[in-house]
């Protein structure tokens, strides 16, 4: 039962051939032997990383060897070692290359910074370079590269492998071999870091091998050059380190000469350039400052010194720590930064001579504290704030006492509500019935969550509004919520078979429905067995099609039971059931009824709809003004072709308008990081070409030639005893059962066949938008695009009823009048008067950040810390919601179970983690089509504003879910995991308390493991000092799991152990006393240091704890044990706290991983 219409679309792809066809069967490997160096201790990427650095071995041996080795995981090193731990500075030499291709970037945000997850890793998007198949026939690959294979992390969509290229013969030097490697990446696409000579590239057991050619070899005079070009760079090198140094001879014997104190003449100087400033033009003479800057101090303290001068800018390329870093040594020196100096105005000072006296003599303190720097001016302060977002910084000496939730700022008055009737809940019936009557026909009903506005609904009967029908819309018209609404009928869907659960009741006791999932089996029957053609094609963009009557549709035309599922023949006369054919019958009766539950697309045509009225539950989800039709790079070419074909006159005036899109379906244009969430309407309009003037004439055009749906329907043949001799009482009634139902499923398998093969109608509803003859927007995402287009089918049915009662509590006025196409002056607005939610705390718990569906198992232990210790403090009554792909077994998920459930009534809390985002893509293309706004931008207070809006919906309803309002006497809590702002939450549950507190302050296992490890070494101390026993480096350092030479070395970088205890000390002692101390106990210093210079330290350095150790030990010093004992006394809590974390700050990152690895932290 082949169809030609079919036959004729159809595309032939089973002749292409895989890349990989003989990769496993290379070719015979000559015994040409190499030097290489590999390293056996770990496999794929499973590595200790000592062992990785320090176990390489060189060796000599053929490719076959070095293809056995990358087979088997382990490691090959870019250089030779001679057997030393692998540095660039080992390396002896190489005798070959090697290149990482792996077509990705990072993924950067709008200021072209590097997007991180929460471990802090950069995310990684695909960019291409170069796929297999372009290597294979690339001139250069193919005339030089010796062997590719796979990595570990390859797949077909996303090719990442490396190519080997063998040089003729051994060279020596890391620098040489740098210099071969930089020939070699001028020719190909590659990842940066393959330039070091002691880069490691891992094997792979599953690595393939899509080109082995042993005989291929660089060009020989590479090696000639490349030793040329690295002798020429040491000597440059070297000639540039003498020119520096000589100058800073020079200016150090001119600043003895002349009596100057160089650093102050620096810091002079700079104070007379201006800092860098976006549009100044200035950015080639602050650079010059900066590497002058370095070369005569070095990096680190050229860093401190240029942040407090011109601190770096956030989103622009003036970021001195990265700038520092892109540096090599070169010829700027002092010199040039005090001769920029002058063209504003700087002048050297005159020569002061003093004379010599060999007498001690006596400094102000003022004196003391200018040469020591621990006093600076406020001026000076201000212009070095060079971290202004770290302000706000939450020390862990918090956590020394017992932390407290904190109330959040908040404004005076919350927003009032957009609210034209306000009634109490008794008069909720009346209220109803006066609002139908009012003479507008939408009712937006907002009352809070859980105020019964679907328990009234489903007491109503049509006779009290005068109508005849009432219906009950919602998307879980099977699974009523409420007992009232389960005595309505359901008006049923069409499908082939649903699934009744008793693991879940509905409140009168009945299994609810749902459709079946993958391995589940329908217990209930169906009531169309063509249910998969109709989704088949609606999901080609044929709506129009799949929605129309019976006697229009195509798929039920064709049907053999069409009569049968309708109830009747053509003459009216009852006909009997078919199993699995009896979904027109089954509605007939279901919409004779006068109380109906109905999904949104279920309901009558607007034509069909006479005196009724509605009830239209969770309005702002069900109500989907676009539609959404998807388009793949093979539907794209697949109408272009047809319409070349067909009409190749309209396709020589639409394919230079149409064809530049196609670019973003291949995947030729690497994706960038603004287009993250896909390619927006604006930017995908950019790739348009002209548009043509006749376009409602083409587009008419172009429907002449739309596929004619009632040819790829097939109808079963018919099968009857007419024609056959002999008896027909002798024919076996099964067997002619047997052949109709075999022809049957035999004409539904062909069909659906034909629509599988059938283009997605798409070209029409593009031109449409592109001319903007229908309201809609576009998107390009993983390769397809994406065409929103405004609907009114579901308004224009609405708008038929007598009445509409909206039923939403987080909807708004403007909102749904956007969804319905009316003016918001046509909307009743009522609420029931807000309840007292004094009972309820909304308890917001942060450190977390968006906490999003991709998470790191240490995210995930945290997460699962926290739990632990909410289900302890709860006793086990508290419920948890998270995004769907995150949630744990018996958890609710975001956009299901946040809304209209009542299975969290019973509870004292309720969790939700993370913020309920929805596609930011798909979210732009629907506020593009509903509005006409084209702006989207992240500066669009209007579109921030409708994104807000919609989590904003999502965060209150699920606020609803415990029902405080009906359990007054019940003090509630619902857990917000998010570091969003909430304060919105108090205009929705008036007299609710909103409290916050860091997830660490919940519990230490739930903070970062910075916070878990400084907290470990904190309890360790306390436990020290509670026993009495004596600090000393190897008790410190027992409790701590960290070695007492690592203590040692951290220590003397501070001033020594002796000098740190005693602040660690005097500090630990300072928590426990009162900071009341008599000023006359005080001297004027311990005054000025507690009330003036401690305050505004804490101002300057708020996340800088090197200075401040640094500074602190000057201080300790200075002032003797007794007096700091004192002046720690006095500061206040948080200074202290400040310091404490500062000291702990200062070990390296090393000793804080192993104290956090080694003694993991318990409560």
């Amino acid at each position: 039962m082949t169809n030609p219409v079919v036959e004729s679309r159809r595309t032939a792809l089973s002749g292409k051939k895989s890349i990989y066809d003989s990769a496993f069967l290379p070719p015979v490997i000559p015994s040409n032997k190499i030097k290489f160096a590999f390293n056996a201790t770990g496999r794929n990427k499973d590595w200790d990383f000592k062992k990785l650095a320090a176990n390489f071995q060189d060796t000599e041996g053929t490719l076959a060897d070095v293809q056995h080795h990358i087979k088997a995981g382990h490691a090959i090193c870019a250089g030779l070692l001679g057997g030393k731990w692998r540095s660039k500075a080992n390396v002896i030499g190489s005798q070959w290359l090697l290149l990482d291709i792996d077509n990705s970037d990072v993924a950067r945000d709008e200021d072209g910074k590097p997007i991180k997850d929460e471990n802090g890793n950069s995310i990684k998007v695909y960019d291409h370079q170069l796929t297999i198949e372009e290597a294979l026939v690339h001139p250069f690959i193919k005339k030089h590269c010796a062997l590719i294979y796979t990595t570990a992390s390859h797949k077909p969509e996303w090719h990442k492998f490396r190519l080997i290229f063998l040089l003729p013969q051994y060279v020596q030097g890391a620098d040489t071999v740098e210099a071969c490697t930089r020939f070699l990446m001028q020719q190909l696409p590659h990842d940066p870091a393959c330039k070091d000579a002691s880069r490691v590239f891992y094997g792979s057991t599953e690595a393939e091998f899509p080109l082995v050619n042993p005989e291929a070899t660089l060009p020989a005079e590479w090696i000639s050059e490349a030793i040329a070009l690295a002798l020429h760079e040491r000597e440059e090198y070297q000639l540039r380190i003498q020119e520096i140094e000589s100058r800073r001879k020079q200016w150090l014997s001119i600043s003895l000469t002349e009596g100057w104190n160089i650093d102050q003449l620096i810091q002079q100087a700079l104070s007379f350039i201006p800092p860098r400033t976006p549009g100044s033009g200035n950015y080639d003479e602050c650079r010059q400052v900066l590497m002058a800057l370095v070369n005569h101090y070095g990096a680190t303290d050229a860093e401190i010194i240029a942040e407090q001068w011109s601190p770096s800018i956030k989103g622009d390329t003036w970021n001195i720590h990265a700038k520092i870093r892109s540096f090599r040594r070169g010829g700027i020196t002092l010199g040039t930064l005090f001769h920029i100096a002058k063209q504003y105005g700087f002048r050297f000072p005159q020569r002061q001579y003093q004379e010599f006296s060999p007498k001690l003599r006596t400094i102000t303190r003022e004196q003391w504290l200018a040469t020591h720097g621990i006093k600076r001016e406020v001026e000076d302060f201000v212009k070095s704030l060079t971290q202004v977002a770290d302000k706000a910084h939450k020390f862990i000496g918090e956590v020394i006492y017992q932390p407290t939730p904190t109330t959040p700022t908040t404004p005076a008055q919350t927003k009032k509500l957009d609210v034209d009737v306000w009634f109490n809940p008794e008069d909720r019936t009346q209220a109803y019935l006066d609002a139908a009557k009012s003479g507008k026909k939408f009712i937006l009903d907002i009352t809070h969550a859980g105020g019964g506005k679907s328990h009234t609904a489903g007491a109503f009967t049509p006779e009290q509004f005068g109508v005849t029908k009432l219906f009950y819309i919602s998307a879980e018209h099977r699974n009523p919520t409420v007992a009232t609404l389960e005595a309505w009928t359901d008006l049923p869907v069409r499908h082939n078979g649903l699934v009744a659960s008793d693991t879940k009741l509905t409140p009168l006791g009945n299994p609810h429905i749902h459709w079946p999932q993958f391995g589940e089996e329908p217990n209930i029957e169906g009531t169309c067995y063509r249910t998969p053609l109709f989704h088949a094609l609606a999901a080609k963009g044929y709506q129009t099609e799949t929605n129309a009557e019976a006697s229009l549709n195509p798929i039920c035309n064709a049907c053999k039971h069409r009569a049968n599922c309708a109830g009747y023949d053509s003459t009216g006369s009852p006909l009997e059931k078919i199993k699995g054919a009896t979904f027109r019958r089954d509605r007939r009766n279901a919409l004779s009824t006068p109380r109906i539950r109905a999904n949104i697309n279920s309901l009558p045509t607007p034509e069909d709809i006479t005196s009724s009225g509605a009830f239209v539950d969770e309005v702002n989800r069900q109500l989907q003004p676009v539609d959404f039709t998807e388009v793949s790079l093979s539907d794209f070419d697949y109408t272009m072709m047809e319409v070349q074909t067909k009409l190749p006159q309209i396709y020589n005036k639409i394919q230079n308008l149409i064809l530049p899109v196609r670019s973003l379906l291949t995947g030729e244009i690497p994706p960038r990081q603004e287009t993250y969430h896909g390619y927006s309407d604006y930017m995908v309009r950019q790739f348009l070409g002209e548009i043509p003037d006749d376009l409602p004439s083409i587009i008419n055009q172009l429907e002449t030639i739309a596929p004619n749906i009632e040819e790829l329907v097939q109808e079963a043949d018919s099968v009857n005893l007419d024609g056959v001799e002999g008896d027909h009482k002798s024919v076996n009634r099964n067997t002619l059962k047997f052949i109709r139902a075999h022809l049957n499923k035999q004409a539904t398998s062909e069909t659906k066949r034909n629509i599988d093969n059938l283009p997605v109608r798409w070209l029409v509803p593009l031109l449409e938008v592109i001319g903007n003859l229908k309201t809609g927007a576009l998107r390009v995402k993983g390769k397809k695009l994406i065409i929103g287009t405004n609907t009114t089918r579901q308004s224009d049915v609405l708008k038929a009823l007598d009445f509409v009662f909206l039923m939403d509590a987080t909807a708004k006025r403007q909102t749904v009048a956007k969804q319905l196409g009316v003016n918001p002056e046509e909307i009743l607005v009522i609420s029931e008067v807000q309840p007292d939610y004094s009972n309820l705390t909304i308890h917001q718990i942060k450190g977390f950040g968006l906490l999003g569906k991709d998470r790191s198992e240490p995210l995930k232990a945290r997460i699962s810390a926290l739990r632990k210790e909410l289900d302890q403090r709860h006793k086990g009554k508290i419920g948890y919601i998270d995004h769907k792909s995150s949630k744990s077994s018996g958890d609710g998920h975001w956009f299901v179970d946040n809304r209209g459930s009542n299975a969290y009534q019973e509870l004292d809390a309720l969790c939700s983690f993370g913020t309920p985002y929805q596609d930011i893509g798909a979210l732009q293309q629907s506020y593009i089509t509903t509005t006409g706004d084209r702006d989207v931008s992240v500066d669009s207070e209007n579109f921030q504003d409708f994104v807000d809006e919609q989590v904003q919906a999502e965060v209150i309803q699920c606020a609803g879910r415990l029902r405080a309002n009906r359990r007054p006497e019940s003090e509630l809590t619902y857990y917000v995991v998010s570091d969003k702002d909430l304060s919105y939450l108090l205009s929705y549950y008036p007299g609710c308390t909103l409290t916050q507190s860091l997830a660490f302050d919940i519990t230490p296992l739930a903070g970062t493991a910075k916070q878990q490890t400084r907290w470990a070494i904190l309890q360790g101390f306390k436990q020290l000092v509670a026993a009495g026993a004596q600090i000393k480096q190897k008790t410190i350092a027992s409790i701590a799991g960290i070695s007492q030479s690592l203590v040692s070395k951290t220590a003397l970088e501070f001033g020594g152990w002796k000098t740190l205890k005693k602040i660690l000390l005097a500090l630990y002692s300072s928590l426990y006393r009162s900071s009341n101390i008599f000023p006359d106990v005080l001297s004027e210093d311990e005054r000025w240091f507690i009330d003036e210079y401690f305050p505004l330290l804490f101002d300057d350095y708020p996340s800088n704890p090197e200075a401040v150790v640094k500074e602190v030990v000057k201080i300790a010093i200075a002032q003797g044990c007794q007096s700091f004992q004192r002046i720690m006394n006095g500061v206040r809590v948080d200074i202290k706290a400040w310091i404490i974390d500062s000291l702990i700050s200062i070990l390296p990152p090393e000793i804080l991983e192993l104290v956090r690895r080694e003694h993991p932290l318990t409560t």
